[in-house]
């Protein structure tokens, strides 16, 4: 009677851990490692909001980045490509106001000057995809 129990336990067990191995609820942007320096001496990258994707030597992202300036030190950084959906291809863009990022894809609206990135309007559910940075001296240094 014992060992019954115990074989329905390990059954039981198994079958939860089968099931949330499963969960594929996973953040749709693919994962890329990288490290950039970007130039704050530079006029495009001298201000609150800019978008950084490549110098010609380092890509930051995969589809670029936004870079939000919250304080003089610090820094909000969003991945440009849109979480709605992987295969999409979807990339953010600021809108007019910019306090937002809109995909132009699927519509999708992301609030902008938060550390989130979160959804504003739909279908994505997903917030902006975030990344670390710092400052050292003149560079903003972005990576994962």
């Amino acid at each position: 009677m014992e060992q019954r129990f115990l074989r329905r336990l390990m059954g039981v067990f198994i079958l939860l851990v089968l099931v949330l191995a499963c969960d594929k609820s996973e953040m749709p942007v693919p994962n890329v490692h990288f490290e950039v320096y970007v130039d704050l001496t530079l006029p495009q990258f001298n201000k609150q909001m800019f978008i950084f994707n490549s110098d010609g030597r380092q890509k930051a992202g995969v589809a670029g980045v936004i870079v939000y300036q919250n304080t003089l030190d610090s820094y909000y950084v969003y991945e440009r490509y849109c979480p709605y959906d992987g295969d999409s291809g979807g990339v953010v863009d600021l809108d007019e106001s910019r306090s937002a990022a809109v995909c132009s894809t699927c519509g999708s609206q992301f609030l902008l000057g938060t550390s989130e990135g979160g959804v504003l309007e739909g279908p994505a559910t997903y917030s902006l995809k975030t990344y670390t940075s710092r400052r050292e001296g003149k560079y903003l240094i972005i990576s994962n």
